[in-house]
């Protein structure tokens, strides 16, 4: 759930709330509501999750949403089972403001922390906007790194601090 902006489309004040639901395919499509101040539904959308783009869901759960307000774009995300790279990835939606998709993206990090180079699986916890934008972030994330991309219970480090990449998205 987040703050919604009122934009000249949906001149309202109220939350934009970002929930799983499951599709005639048994596959979680995500369903984004806005709701007024009172709670009362403006509109609701229903975007569905492309399998062809490793996006082959057990389950699609949001954990997470943000918006900048100086890009105008709204940010979700959350867990997805793929089977694919890792047991479990990140995944994140962007919106812009009358919550439109730009498009979804799966985050699967590479780390050397827990010995040779492997992947492993990184579940956003939280999402906060970045405003001086470096190198062209628009949202960072908070997270916990699973050991192995199998195991969903977090790991800890023995090796020093996590080698990251592909930690941002703009």
């Amino acid at each position: 759930m987040e703050k919604f902006r009122p934009t000249n489309l949906y001149p309202i004040i109220g939350s934009v709330v970002f929930q799983p639901v499951t599709n005639s395919l048994g596959i979680n499509d995500l369903q984004v509501n806005i709701l007024d101040d009172l709670g009362n539904l403006q509109t609701s959308r229903i975007y569905q999750i492309d399998v062809t783009n490793n996006f082959l869901s057990q389950e699609f759960v949001p954990i997470a949403a943000s918006y900048n307000d100086m890009t105008q774009e709204y940010c979700v995300a959350g867990v997805v089972q793929t089977g694919i790279l890792c047991d479990y990835s990140s995944w994140v939606g962007i919106f812009d403001q009358n919550l439109s998709l730009i498009g979804f993206h799966l985050l699967d990090i590479q780390t050397s922390t827990f010995g040779p180079t492997n992947l492993n699986s990184c579940m956003v916890t939280d999402i906060c906007p970045v405003y001086d934008n470096p190198n062209g972030a628009d949202f960072a994330f908070t997270g916990v790194l699973t050991d192995g991309g199998d195991n969903p219970a977090p790991a800890k480090s023995t090796g020093g601090s996590a080698a990251i990449t592909d930690k941002e998205y703009s």
